[in-house]
């Protein structure tokens, strides 16, 4: 009677601890838990792979730590004409590529190379409507820091507050990145340097560099010349035979370029047409 009695309460009480309502209301919200949590995983890495809700601002960020703005701008950069600039032993230069189709359908050209000071110079590619900010910025920042300090802003500090604005950019909801990346040649203590910045708002110095479309290929050659480490009338030649050979279409009248050395002291012109001239002339030889 006993045994039986302890038979009966066990299996009673087995069938009361699986019948119990809070045991099944418990196990039904784990198992929708974690079927949402597993549902959720789902529906980002959907959402990550056609980007989808996180390409809305900059302050959203894929689950695999991505910003997808900034990668927009980057790729429209990448696509643009091409900006290049290097250190020659007498000082600077920075070449740009207009672009054909607007310089053969309109009398104006827009510049991509735009002088800050005497001594600094901002060579742009991207979006017309932001470099021309950037420019304008840069240019209130030196007027503002000559009344100051008696002296213009120059070297890393110029680049330093363009590299800010461009990364204040990519912070806040409420602005989108700058879709356009620069060369500034410049000018400090008595020293000719070059600094690139990009669309993240990172800024790195350098002896020479090239940005915009077919720009990788042309920094193996870039390489090459800043092994001779020639004066800058013999790297105007020479980075004009490479482009040359890199894009053997290219019409270098659509050449900017601006030098500043001991023949041009200053940031204020393009190089002389006598020189372009012979620039065109002598691309007839290259060898392509």
């Amino acid at each position: 009677m006993t045994v039986n009695h302890k038979v009966e309460s066990s299996s009673l009480s087995g069938d009361e601890k699986f019948l119990k309502p809070k045991s099944i209301l418990n196990y039904t919200l784990t198992y929708l838990k974690h079927t949402l949590l597993n549902l959720n995983y789902l529906v980002n890495l959907y959402m990550a792979s056609i980007k989808s809700g996180y390409d809305l601002s900059t302050a959203t960020y894929s689950p695999e730590g991505r910003v997808f703005q900034i990668e927009y701008a980057t790729k429209l950069v990448k696509n643009s004409p091409m900006v290049l600039g290097i250190i020659s032993n007498d000082g600077i230069l920075i070449f740009s590529e207009k672009d054909p189709e607007v310089s053969r359908l309109s009398l104006f050209s827009p510049e991509k190379i735009f002088p800050i000071n005497k001594i600094s110079a901002i060579g742009a590619t991207g979006k017309t409507g932001d470099i021309n900010y950037l420019i304008q910025r840069a240019r209130i920042d030196n007027l503002s820091y000559r009344e100051n300090f008696s002296e213009s802003l120059n070297g890393s500090l110029l680049a330093s507050r363009v590299a800010s604005l461009i990364h204040m950019h990519t912070v806040y909801w409420h602005l989108r990145p700058f879709a356009c990346s620069g060369i500034i040649g410049t000018i400090s203590d008595s020293s000719p340097e070059i600094f690139v910045f990009f669309p993240s708002g990172l800024f790195v110095k350098c002896f020479g560099t090239a940005i915009g479309k077919q720009s990788e290929t042309v920094k193996i050659s870039l390489e090459n010349i800043l092994v001779k480490s020639s004066n800058c009338r013999k790297n105007i030649k020479e980075v004009s035979k490479a482009l040359k050979i890199v894009k053997p279409k290219l019409n270098l009248r659509l050449l900017e370029i601006f030098s500043l050395s001991r023949e041009t002291s200053r940031f204020d012109k393009p190089i002389s047409c006598n020189i372009i001239t012979e620039n065109e002339r002598l691309s007839n030889f290259y060898p392509i």
